[in-house]
């Protein structure tokens, strides 16, 4: 298989995002409720919004590597001159994409193949995810077909088989002549359209682009009319975060707790509140769990390391690890899922002292495995250190923590809030931050909520506020 899409460094990925507003947090969670209360509405309209439009006019917008280098921006276009090796491993050009929360797209360019060009020839447009995820979708004029690559990140298993394989269509037009590649998504799905003919459909893929680029190979090639649209809500990522809201959908636990009402919701965890829900009238005497918990009482500490402190009045979790191998957790008392139904845990994280390396904030979540040898009880983790988000599995049966996934974020304000969502449905687990996707990862075994917590590891504190968890 030719190699038309290879990996952006991470670092250069990481630079690109270091220059979007969400680096500068301050109130996130606020500003958060917001940008999804205008997606929401915006969305839930289908309205179609300009996120980006180029007619590269600004060489100095794009980050070019290889051959991206040498390429020639002028009268409304940019020539790609072609690869030195016919083959390389890199993406020439690429510039960052703001890309709203739960937004389906559609990314548009005009193509131009050299007329010379012989077998093989291709061009196209690479979407970049946040976690290194890549897409390539190329055209190949004298074969008259588009393929599309998936490159899953280095950690994650690098080359995958091709979302779409060679798909020939007669819209396709010949090397010479123009051809306008169009990719939409929608439902996790893409669609791939030339010339606005519809040419193929992938399979499903939980994928937001972070950055897009501009890639050729074994042709020079002159891209014009580079356009990104916001296509209203992708309705599987806005379930995924909640904007779409299923039909019986359980909350499992809300923590509440404010300077008004500090209570703690544990519904469908007390027998109390679903009796009275159910009749009008209290639970008779003697049910399980009459009354919720008091909220100093709603928490539990899992370890004996470092701290735990609850602090009612502002509705926060605070821990604390005073040394650098502490691992100190706290869970809801009243967190019992019932296994089976895809889920999330969620919660919004405040350091109030920076971590050092591989230390860090975190979120968990708990499930019962069953396999030949028996079950066991293991533990998926979302952990937020100095520079990265890790996603780690714990196995309980070999004690063993691996870490699969690790993604570069963008530089935080001193102190603003983090929201992070880790959703688990079946054998997969997808990670959100503030509001948007960061990365999809198959788990090594299929771990359906039990319960649920938040953790820091390592010589650091913070507080945690605003956690949820509940069935999607």
């Amino acid at each position: 298989m030719n190699s038309y899409l290879s990996p952006v460094p991470r670092r250069r990925l990481a630079a690109m995002q270091a220059v979007t507003s969400f680096a500068n947090r301050g109130g996130a969670t606020l500003a958060l409720c917001a940008i999804l209360s205008i997606c929401t509405t915006a969305q839930a309209q289908g309205s179609t919004t300009m996120l980006l439009t180029d007619a590269f006019g600004q060489a100095s917008a794009w980050t070019q590597e290889g051959e991206g280098k040498s390429a020639q921006f002028t009268d409304g276009r940019v020539l790609l001159p072609a690869l030195a090796n016919g083959n390389s491993t890199v993406t020439p050009l690429s510039r960052f994409l703001e890309m709203p929360p739960a937004s389906a797209y559609q990314a548009s360019v005009r193509i131009t193949t050299a007329a010379d060009a012989g077998d093989d020839g291709a061009a196209g447009l690479t979407l970049i995810g946040a976690n290194d995820t890549q897409l390539g979708v190329m055209v190949r004029p004298r074969e008259g077909d588009v393929v599309v690559i998936h490159y899953d990140g280095k950690r994650r298993g690098g080359w995958q088989p091709p979302l779409l394989g060679y798909t020939r269509n007669a819209a396709v037009r010949g090397h010479g002549q123009p051809n306008l590649l169009s990719v939409s998504s929608r439902d996790g799905r893409l669609y791939i359209s030339v010339n606005e003919q519809l040419v193929g459909v992938t399979r499903s893929l939980d994928f937001a682009p972070s950055a897009v680029g501009l890639r050729n190979t074994r042709t020079a090639a002159t891209y014009e009319a580079l356009q990104v649209q916001g296509q209203g809500m992708d309705n599987r990522l806005g379930r995924l975060l909640g904007l779409v809201k299923t039909p019986g959908a359980r909350v499992l636990f809300a923590d509440a707790a404010t300077t008004t009402s500090s209570t703690v919701t544990g519904l469908f965890s007390s027998a109390s509140s679903m009796f009275k829900g159910l009749t009008g009238s209290s639970a008779p005497e003697g049910s399980e769990a009459e009354q919720p918990p008091s909220p100093s009482k709603a928490w539990t500490p899992d370890s004996k390391d470092g701290s735990y402190r609850r602090d009612i009045s502002r509705g926060v979790v605070v821990l604390t690890g005073t040394e650098g191998d502490d691992r100190v957790t706290a869970r809801p008392n009243m967190l019992t899922a019932l296994p089976g139904a895809p889920s999330f845990v969620q919660a919004t994280i405040r350091l109030l002292t920076e971590p050092q390396d591989t230390d860090g904030p975190g979120i968990y979540a708990e499930g019962d495995v069953f396999s030949s040898t028996g079950k066991t009880r293991d533990r998926v983790a979302v952990q937020l250190n100095a520079k990265d988000l890790d996603l780690i599995w714990y196995d309980s049966a070999s004690n063993k923590r691996t870490t699969l996934d690790s993604v570069d974020v963008p530089a935080r304000a001193d102190k603003a809030p983090v929201q992070i969502r880790l959703v688990l449905s079946g054998q997969q687990a997808i990670v959100f931050l503030d509001g948007r996707w960061i990365t999809s990862v198959a788990l090594p075994r299929s771990l359906a909520l039990y319960r649920a917590g938040v953790r820091v590891d390592g010589k650091t504190t913070a507080e945690f506020s605003e956690f949820t968890a509940a069935e999607l």
